[in-house]
């Protein structure tokens, strides 16, 4: 799969199951955004896991643009 949804602005959101490694099923949901500054791309989220205790995972990047001379 390639990750191009770094190249356009959006909010992308996401359920699915996460995989204890005893195998308990916990039900994760989560939600991204990625934003286009002119000196740099935000991209910012969570991945909410509703076990017992539920847990929020946060992360936030400053990405550099490629530059014009990026591979394709």
């Amino acid at each position: 799969m390639a990750h191009t949804f770094l190249f356009e602005p959006a909010v992308w959101t996401s359920s699915g199951t996460l995989w204890r490694a005893d195998g308990e099923a916990l039900e994760a949901i989560g939600r991204t955004e990625i934003a286009h500054r002119p000196q740099c791309w935000l991209l910012s989220g969570t991945l909410k896991v509703l076990g017992s205790p539920p847990a929020e995972f946060v992360h936030a990047y400053w990405i550099e643009p490629p530059g014009p001379t990026a591979p394709a």
